[in-house]
């Protein structure tokens, strides 16, 4: 089991599925499994940019 996967397990015992941590580290290794970088999930549309101001 990984750092993140442990970190998960902790987190859940501690504050169940609902707490904030325990979604972000769900992301984490969702993201990590995709085999996507940081840039290409904010690219693709993880955080929507908004569109230039001409």
């Amino acid at each position: 089991m990984s750092t993140l996967e442990q970190e998960l397990a902790e987190e859940l015992q501690e504050h169940g599925e609902d707490d904030f941590v325990v979604k972000q580290l769900r992301r984490q290794i969702a993201a990590k499994n995709s085999g996507q970088s940081a840039f290409d999930l904010y690219v693709t549309g993880a955080v929507k940019k908004a569109p230039p101001q001409s």
